[in-house]
């Protein structure tokens, strides 16, 4: 498996970015990895990669150590950064098959490899082009497609879908799936929760350093009770309105904005028919009503109190 062990981060101006953070990646597995700004995933990803020492603990890929075996770590990850780096001047093709090289592929596996994954991106027509003269949709593609070149262990995603269309995220995952080995590892960071979500086994909030939540997408959703509701009004509620919501003892929660209430309820059925009839009772006219089940940004908010950023 991969391990994360009592994973420990301090900077020399004091700040400690991670806290003895702990978990462990198993095989076959898709693990997500949310949290704001601040939270310590940039540091996170960088000791997982080996480009930062620990300042104790350990992290651990069936036994290697990027800290004790940089090469041969690293010859087992494949990696997708926010930002890509290329010789720009250089055709798409040059730059798979440079990589390929380092890799340790022959020749004809990565012209077959190659070929492969830019024909399942929808990039053959560009094979030839620089990647300067590329869109940063098309650039992104590539990205991915030389990440899972080599067939790694290990697929690290940083915002993997970053700058792509609706469609071509879709395309991009199903690659991605087809491409993982049963027994690799694939751990994803996105500011797309709908994403992480939809496609990831399990997943771990931080914030401060620490995990603030951990387990299947699933669980960490069913564990918020109640629903979302948003009512937009004729106008601003007034402080009566607002304290006549926040007496009603199936609300958990209300934020007011302009002239939209939005509650966490018990029952969204109970909720609009109470709230509606308070706002009738003070004239107020309910111009609409939306409900929306509960989410993965839903854990978040409330796991750290803070949205993505």
């Amino acid at each position: 498996m991969l391990e994360v062990v009592n994973l420990v981060k301090r900077y020399p101006n004091g700040t400690e970015a991670l806290k003895g953070l702990s978990f462990a990646v198993g095989s076959g597995e898709i693990f997500g990895v949310l949290g704001p700004n601040g939270a310590g995933k940039t540091t996170l990803l960088k000791l997982v990669l080996g480009v930062l020492l620990p300042t104790s603990g350990f992290v651990s890929l069936e036994g290697v150590r990027p800290d004790q075996s940089p090469a041969a770590f690293r010859r087992m990850v494949g990696v997708v950064h926010q930002y890509g780096a290329f010789d720009m001047a250089l055709s798409v093709v040059d730059n798979l098959s440079i990589f390929g090289a380092f890799q340790g592929l022959g020749r004809a596996e990565t012209r077959v490899r190659t070929a492969y994954l830019l024909d399942r991106f929808e990039l053959s027509a560009k094979a030839k082009e620089p990647v300067q003269n590329l869109s940063g949709g098309q650039r992104r593609k590539v990205q991915l497609a030389r990440a899972l070149l080599h067939r790694p262990k290990f697929l690290f995603l940083d915002e993997p879908t970053a700058g792509l269309d609706p469609f071509s995220r879709r395309m991009a995952w199903s690659i991605i799936m087809e491409e993982r080995e049963p027994s690799s590892y694939v751990l994803c960071t996105s500011h797309y929760v709908d994403e992480i979500e939809r496609n990831c086994d399990r997943v771990m909030i931080m914030d401060q350093g620490t995990e603030v939540a951990l387990g299947t997408p699933k669980n960490l959703v069913d564990s918020i009770s109640g629903h979302r509701v948003e009512f937009n009004l004729d106008r601003c509620p007034p402080d009566a309105l607002i304290a006549a919501v926040e007496g009603l003892s199936g609300v958990s929660s209300i934020e007011v904005s302009a002239s939209t209430l939005k509650l966490r309820v018990a029952d969204a059925e109970w909720a609009i028919a109470k709230v509606t009839e308070c706002c009738f009772s003070q004239g107020i006219r309910v111009n609409s009503v939306v409900t929306k089940r509960a989410s993965l940004e839903d854990v978040l908010l409330q796991a750290t109190g803070r949205e993505l950023s």
